[in-house]
């Protein structure tokens, strides 16, 4: 736990930055139970990217969720000063008694928005910073002091997500394995429009296994379309099949589609801002099946039986689903813990996956947790791990991506140093800049003094023509007798 010391007397609000994905919301909901719990008269505001602006619709009130009004992933260059604007309008939202940066990989909105939020404590993660010189600029321009007094939680990279959030729990005094994702509201026009899919559909959801195969619009995060396909087809002979997707999932939605689906699976796109009707749907089916992301992670927190597909970018471990009935599928080979620099041209570890194993495992899975009552310890999910597929050149896989990683590691670190000599550049330039300023003041300071000496020069021969004159005057005129 951290210096009670540290602590402000009154905490009355709570900053939570929360600027990644769908998926670190959803784990990261254990945090704001053990929040609400500890503090339960503070207002908690949850800093978001515009496109998670929908999980309000299915967070608890007393959360209030602040999307930003940009995309902190995209390029700075050229909007630093709109940017420090918005930050500056967004930050007025964002003061709080306690600031929470919820990333581990820090996010550079998040930071900047930290030190705007006048806490007296803020907590953060010992990951790398998200700062570089073009989102300096925009610190710059707000006159932000970036020198991050802020306490650290040591944790480790691949770590699993919830052993993050656990850190932090502890380290505001609370018992970190108290808590577990969850909390999840269902707002009635939500549930009253997921009755309605289920209607239009003809399906009914308790009988029904949502597929949810979409991981937005990169197709090589998760099961080739043909996969997918396949193994729809192979519930469908046993259960109601209904695969699911948001309009950025479109295109994985369209080529499982197209890919010979009997007339009895039915698919849909929700909308992106209809995250609450997605939940209710989750809630309301069977079982889920679908890619690591955001989706499963929400079926597991509602305690559905939820079945993730893993790839090896986070080594197929930092977001295992937590849920008392939930299980992942993966293909560990030499190259797992890539952190998505795949130097191949697709996923190995997802587009290799052994179709017959991976359709038994799913049976497997279906069997054991949708037609009984079987759980487990929610933190500790079953996890199903594959043989790689013969075809594979396993030993060669780990020596490639480790080059491949090195050869980026290299030139990562060119662009920092051509970085760093431009700002040194740029600063000598300035103080060249500077210089010549300072020089130009001074000529023209010069040119004053010595037009002013001209004028003064001027002005005494001026006073001794004068005195020349009223001299002569005085000589020539006769003395006045006593």
């Amino acid at each position: 736990m951290l210096d009670p010391s540290l602590f402000p007397q009154a905490i009355n609000t709570i900053l939570i930055t929360q600027l990644d994905g769908l998926s670190d919301i959803v784990l990261g909901t254990m945090m704001l139970s053990g929040l609400h719990r500890r503090w339960p008269g503070a207002y908690i505001k949850m800093l978001v990217r515009p496109q998670m602006a929908a999980v309000s619709n299915v967070l608890p009130k007393w959360v209030r969720v602040i999307p930003l009004t940009f995309d902190p992933r995209e390029p700075v260059a050229g909007r630093e000063e709109m940017l420090a604007e918005q930050l500056r309008a967004i930050s007025e939202d964002c003061q709080a008694d306690i600031t929470l940066l919820a990333e581990f990989d820090r996010v550079w909105a998040s930071e900047v928005l930290a030190n705007m939020a006048s806490s007296d404590l803020i907590v953060a993660f010992n990951g790398p910073s998200g700062m570089n010189p073009a989102n300096r600029a925009v610190a710059d321009a707000l006159e932000v002091d970036m020198s991050e007094p802020w306490q650290r939680l040591a944790v480790y990279p691949h770590q699993p997500e919830i052993e993050k959030y656990r850190a932090m729990l502890e380290a505001l005094g609370l018992e970190p394995n108290a808590f577990l994702p969850g909390g999840l509201v269902l707002r009635t026009q939500d549930q009253n429009a997921a009755d309605k899919i289920w209607a239009d559909t003809g399906l009914k959801g308790p009988e029904t296994i949502l597929l949810f195969p979409g991981r937005g619009p990169d197709l090589s995060r998760t099961l080739v379309p043909a996969v997918w396909s396949r193994w729809a087809a192979h519930l469908s002979q046993q259960h109601s099949v209904l695969i699911v997707g948001s309009e950025i999932d479109k295109n994985a939605i369209d080529a499982i589609a197209a890919g010979d689906l009997p007339p009895q699976v039915k698919h849909i796109v929700l909308p992106n801002d209809h995250l609450g009707t997605l939940t209710a749907l989750i809630e309301t089916t069977s079982a889920f099946i679908g890619s690591d992301g955001g989706p499963m992670h929400i079926a597991a927190a509602l305690g559905r039986p939820t079945l993730g597909i893993f790839g090896g970018g986070d080594r197929g471990q930092r977001y295992l689903p937590i849920g008392r009935k939930a299980a992942a599928v993966r293909m560990p080979i030499s190259c797992y813990g890539c952190d998505w620099d795949c130097p191949f041209d697709s996923r190995l570890c997802l587009s290799h996956m052994p179709i017959e194993l991976l359709l038994a495992t799913g049976d497997e899975f279906v069997a054991r947790y949708r037609a009984t009552n079987t759980f487990h310890e929610a933190a500790a999910p079953d996890v199903y791990d594959l043989p790689a597929a013969a075809d594979l050149p396993v030993m060669m896989l780990g020596p490639i991506m480790r080059m491949h990683r090195s050869m980026h590691q290299f030139q990562k670190e060119v662009r920092d140093h051509q970085d760093f000599m431009a700002r040194v550049n740029a600063d000598r330039q300035g103080r060249v800049s500077e210089m010549g300023d300072a020089l130009s003041s001074i000529t023209n300071i010069l040119s004053e003094m010595a037009r002013q000496n001209r004028t003064r020069d001027e002005t005494v021969n001026q006073l001794k023509t004068a005195m020349s004159i009223l001299a002569q005057q005085n000589s020539g005129v006769p003395r006045t007798p006593r």
